[in-house]
């Protein structure tokens, strides 16, 4: 009869007839206190109705009177999640999966209160695979979790009948190759998810989640074409995918294709505004907010000014009260401010001359400071100035999209140049719009210091790349950090670069982790208060969490930077370990688990570490300039010296962004001005700002790719110098204005201006 009713209840609990469930359920508990099935029931009622506190108690019950059976504990987990006690669901998760594999064990000895699902569930393991992956604990998600779940289905590699399902439940066996692949993807292990996401579309093939991040995937290691693909894939399955076409503007925004990615935004928007007509909008919808961030920078990055205005006052429009906001969503509600701020400033300054003004003397540091910081505009205590710039920018008419006023003269070469900023390394997109900047900034640098015959100051010189950086990517805060707050400074404002968060290598920097882990080690021996015994231990550790557990605390060494004026050390990169505590609260993971470590580069910047560059800096540009005047080998040393300036750059890192790509322009308009140019671009597998932070002496650093500069520079052709003359005599007397810059970088690869106009009129 007690199983009969249990069974009754059960059926009433899955036809959703919660009431008379609970009731059937009370009534066996009446004869019998101790039932767990029955407090399962109710617990399992409660739970469905959204009462989870009590739906907890009535688990934690069923524990009481069934403690060895597993199903108490899974289920007890699954509400625990559920309320955001994440370390305790994961602890019973855990153990109703231990109860589990020790009835497969001993058959015998459990037969009497078991049955199949309670010694093989592959759901518990998919349960516990998800509850770690949402704890940012990859490689358990996988190794306890998802992968164990195939292996109790068998390892499937199909679902013809839909067998599995009823099994795992949720997206069934595709929708765990599918987590799979993400595991993989967080992990930096390329290969291994895009098998996942091919398995998971083999067999479901209209699953959009997995196109998505297929397309994600392909875009994190600068495949864009095969991304493109995939992102159309979930389009054609679905084409109200809001998270599709923010993933997809995104990638062509990374392309510099603003035509395609304001394409791919407003692709978003429909979609979102068609759900809502159809009634299913999600009312949280947190893609919404950061696709109004991304069409105002695409089009303040044309100078549409006004429409970017249009779409920067959206975005807190858009954030419905009390939603939490993650990822995108956080950086679209902060960062729309400031964007809209600059857009303001640099609207006024469209057609005075471009070297009338300066955005890090004009912008209030308070303003540079809290956008680089990623503050809430409302904690940084500065008045908006957009009424007194809306003024102002009356009579003043955005970028005309079908002008190209340059020759094509200057296009070629600016895109020639601008080949070499592309490093051929996983995860570095291909971008037109950068390299064409790179290609006029180092164009116009190399001028400026041949019409001043080299009496500039390198900072003067190194201003005019910095602004082309400021121009062309509005959605970067580059600004010089010596120009931030006096308080910033003094405290040394940090640039930090990971090679590892926490499980995750880092894609476009993970390739220096050895030689990084390499250079900790040593500088620990020297550095740290470590004693003989130990330091022999350092040397021969294999992993983070060895040197971590030898010092006992986080810690961090200094890669030398040595002065060739004064000879001191002025403090290089320090390689920094952590623990890994973002989002890794004890309420929501325990302990017990191996959440990783951040393994970061650093670079504090301070008032005295700027004296003592700055006096580094002036010595190159003596030598530089001499020798230039010299005579025989000039070649070698200009070389040389390009490649010194540029390691002394990067170990300095003196801007909030950027700092490596202007030092690579640095570098190109050095060459240039000896009358050299770089052919091929970079060596694969290259980073050449990675190898200078890790070189201990700048001689090291030259000595070590000299050869390849040599064997890879040519000088000019004399018609070429003639026919860059015969056009104008500079690029600052070619591109006057902010307004003639914008339309220059605005022409299509094609060098025709008016695909473009023509691209963006169709989507107003």
């Amino acid at each position: 009869m007690v199983n009969r009713a249990i069974a009754l209840g059960n059926s009433q609990v899955n036809s959703r007839r919660y009431a008379e469930a609970e009731k059937t359920f009370r009534a066996v508990l009446n004869d019998d206190a101790k039932s767990f099935a029955a407090y399962l029931g109710t617990g399992s009622a409660k739970a469905m109705q959204g009462d989870l506190v009590s739906a907890n108690k009535d688990f934690t019950l069923a524990i009481k009177h069934g403690p060895t059976i597993s199903e108490c504990w899974k289920r007890r987990g699954q509400t625990l999640q559920a309320l955001g006690r994440r370390a305790e669901a994961i602890s019973d998760v855990r153990r109703a999966i231990t109860l589990m594999e020790e009835g497969r064990k001993h058959p015998k000895k459990n037969r009497q209160r078991v049955n199949r699902k309670a010694v093989n569930d592959p759901d518990a393991y998919n349960q516990l695979g998800n509850m770690l992956y949402q704890s940012k604990i990859y490689r358990a998600a996988l190794d306890e979790g998802f992968l164990r779940c195939l292996q109790a289905l068998g390892n499937p590699s199909s679902d013809e009948n839909g067998e599995f399902g009823s099994l795992i439940g949720g997206g069934g066996i595709s929708g765990i190759y599918n987590m799979v692949g993400l595991c993989y993807t967080s992990l930096g292990d390329y290969e291994e998810g895009k098998k996942a996401f091919a398995t998971c579309l083999r067999i479901e093939a209209n699953f959009k989640e997995a196109w998505v991040n297929l397309g994600q995937l392909h875009r994190d290691y600068g495949n864009t074409a095969d991304a493109i693909q995939s992102f159309a894939k979930a389009f054609s399955l679905d084409s109200r995918y809001v998270h599709a076409y923010h993933l997809s503007g995104l990638c062509f925004y990374a392309m510099g294709d603003y035509a395609m990615a304001i394409s791919a935004f407003m692709g978003g928007l429909n979609g979102a505004q068609q759900q809502q007509k159809a009634g299913n909008a999600d009312p949280k919808e947190k893609n919404v907010p950061a696709l109004f961030h991304m069409l105002g920078v695409s089009f303040q990055a044309l100078g549409l000014y006004p429409r970017a205005m249009e779409y920067f006052k959206q975005v807190p429009r858009s954030i419905p009260s009390g939603m939490v906001l993650e990822g995108a969503a956080v950086v679209a509600k902060h960062s729309s401010w400031y964007n809209r701020e600059l857009a303001f400033f640099l609207w006024t300054k469209l057609d005075e001359p471009i070297n009338s003004w300066e955005l890090d003397n004009e912008v209030s540091e308070i303003i540079k400071e809290g956008w680089s910081k990623r503050r809430d505009y409302k904690d940084i205590q500065v008045h908006s100035n957009a009424l007194k710039y809306m003024q102002a920018t009356k009579t003043i008419p955005p970028v005309d999209l079908t002008k190209a006023l340059l020759g094509k003269e200057w296009l070629s070469t600016a895109n020639r140049l601008g080949k070499f900023i592309q490093l051929k390394s996983q995860g570095f997109v291909a971008n037109g719009r950068q390299h064409r900047q790179f290609g006029f900034a180092v164009m116009e640098a190399a001028q400026f210091m041949k019409q001043t015959d080299m009496k500039c100051g390198w900072r003067e010189t190194m201003n005019v790349l910095v602004k082309w950086r400021q121009i062309s990517e509005p959605n970067d805060p580059v600004w010089w950090i010596d120009n931030l707050t006096k308080a910033s400074l003094k405290e040394g404002f940090g640039l930090q670069t990971p090679l590892v968060t926490g499980e995750l290598r880092v894609i476009r920097y993970y390739p220096y982790f050895q030689k990084a882990f390499t250079m900790l080690k040593k500088l620990m021996v020297t550095q740290c208060k470590l004693s003989d015994k130990v330091g022999e231990v350092v040397k021969r550790s294999k992993s983070l969490e060895e040197l971590h557990r030898l010092v006992e605390d986080d810690f961090w060494v200094i890669v030398p930077c040595f002065s060739e004026v004064t000879g001191e050390n002025m403090e290089g990169t320090r390689l920094t370990l952590q623990k890994y505590h973002e989002g890794m609260q004890a309420k929501n993971v325990s302990e017990t688990d191996k959440i990783g470590f951040e393994f970061t580069i650093r670079t504090p910047s301070t008032p005295h570490r700027f004296k003592q560059f700055d006096e580094q800096f002036k010595k190159l540009w003596n030598d530089l300039r001499e020798a230039l005047e010299g005579g025989g080998g000039v070649k070698t040393n200009v070389l040389r010296l390009g490649l010194k300036f540029f390691y002394y750059w990067v170990c300095f890192g003196p801007l909030t962004r950027g700092s490596a790509a202007v030092g690579y322009a640095a570098l190109v308009s050095i060459l240039r001005l000896g009358g050299y140019e770089i052919i091929g671009g970079m060596q694969d597998k290259v980073q050449l700002d990675w190898e200078a932070i890790l070189s201990v002496r700048a001689d090291t650093f030259v000595d070590a790719h000299i050869g390849w500069l040599e064997a890879s520079s040519i000088e000019h052709r004399e018609e070429e110098e003639e026919d860059e003359e015969d056009i104008a005599a500079r690029i600052s007397n070619a591109l006057p204005t902010l307004r003639a810059r914008l339309e220059a970088l605005n022409v299509q690869a094609t060098g025709q201006p008016n695909r473009l106009a023509q691209s963006l009129n169709r989507n107003r």
